[in-house]
């Protein structure tokens, strides 16, 4: 197996764009803004409206970014939305995962997070994510190309030996 590496899957953002664009044409629909309502607007339909529009920007934009997003290799795991540098796998302390909602995210806890400068998107909500999975990144890949078993079998691929302790599973389940 060469080095994981992860991009947004176009397919995926289209399918969820047209998702957006849906809820939005509906809710301008049963607001009377397009189209002839059977019934008089109630004006709850705004909120939505809003959200799956902001949706539909951000899915539309992610579209055309074609940059690799994560990267796991025997130098270590690089997170392009979280820091700048490679995490090397001597900094990683454990690997475990996290389940919510039906989806499973890989939890990094490292030794030392400070020396490790986050990114101004990624530390805005640094501290409800460690709350959430009490780790100090975590890699997700909803609407990547590759799935989270390719990213867990990359890791168990690329981590050396001596960093697994011996009570623990590389990624308990």
């Amino acid at each position: 197996m060469d080095e994981f590496s992860a991009r947004y899957s176009r397919p995926k953002l289209v399918g969820a764009s047209l998702i957006c664009a849906g809820f939005v044409v509906s809710g301008l629909w049963l607001e009377g803004v397009i189209g002839n309502p059977r019934r008089p607007p109630h004006h709850s339909s705004w909120p939505a409206i809003v959200m799956f529009g902001l949706s539909l920007i951000f899915f539309t934009i992610k579209i055309f970014d074609t940059k690799e997003k994560i990267r796991i290799s025997p130098a270590g795991i690089k997170l392009y939305t979280h820091f700048d540098k490679t995490i090397p796998w001597a900094d990683i302390d454990d690997v475990t995962t996290f389940h919510f909602k039906n989806q499973r995210y890989i939890i990094l806890k490292l030794r030392n997070p400070e020396i490790f400068p986050k990114r101004f998107n990624f530390r805005l909500f640094s501290r409800l994510s460690k709350l959430l999975t009490r780790g100090d990144a975590e890699i997700a890949l909803m609407m990547m190309n590759k799935s989270f078993d390719e990213a867990v079998s990359a890791m168990a691929k690329f981590r050396p030996p001596a960093q697994v302790q011996p009570q623990k599973a590389l990624l308990s389940r």
